[in-house]
């Protein structure tokens, strides 16, 4: 199996509560073009347990179908999911309030469970990345357009130096 480690950080212009119900409810095919989540199990308490079936289109040809549990949940700052059949491994959401602001850090560690990617990886594994890189952006952009704000990419560095959006300047 190959192993893919990614990460991903935006600051986005809108309070952690809202982010928080937004990304732990997982209703991205309104929004994200080709990504589908079917639930499977409703949640319990704060989010743990729930399950949903994923499909996501790539920009290659070939599209990846994983199942996503929700193992914790620490509501409006962390959702941890074990993600089982066509990758293998976890991905964490890290929300940080930085007042009317957010910093969003999503974490995936996998490995494919597909013989032919798993075999191939070691070769492709450069154009896997950037498929991966292209479908998040695609998620970015819908996400920006469906909050109405601009989903800003930045690093940890955000939490210290992050610019205030556009919107917010005042002028004197």
């Amino acid at each position: 199996m190959s192993t893919y480690k990614f990460e991903h950080n935006w600051l986005i212009g809108r309070k952690v509560g809202e982010i928080w119900d937004f990304i732990s409810h997982f209703h991205y095919d309104g929004w994200w073009p080709g990504v589908c989540f079917n639930t499977v199990r409703e949640a319990e308490e704060n989010g743990v347990g729930a399950e949903y079936e994923t499909e996501f289109r790539t920009k290659l040809p070939y599209k990846l179908r994983f199942r996503v549990k929700v193992v914790s949940s620490s509501p409006p700052h962390s959702l941890v999911m074990r993600v089982t059949g066509q990758l293998e491994g976890q991905a964490v959401w890290t929300l940080i309030a930085l007042g009317d602001r957010t910093h969003v850090r999503c974490r995936w560690e996998v490995r494919t469970a597909v013989r032919w990617m798993s075999a191939l990886g070691p070769l492709l594994k450069p154009l896997f990345v950037w498929n991966h890189n292209r479908v998040v952006a695609e998620g970015v952009e819908g996400l920006s357009r469906h909050l109405g704000t601009r989903v800003h990419p930045c690093s940890d560095r955000c939490l210290w130096n992050a610019p205030a959006p556009a919107a917010s300047f005042r002028h004197n």
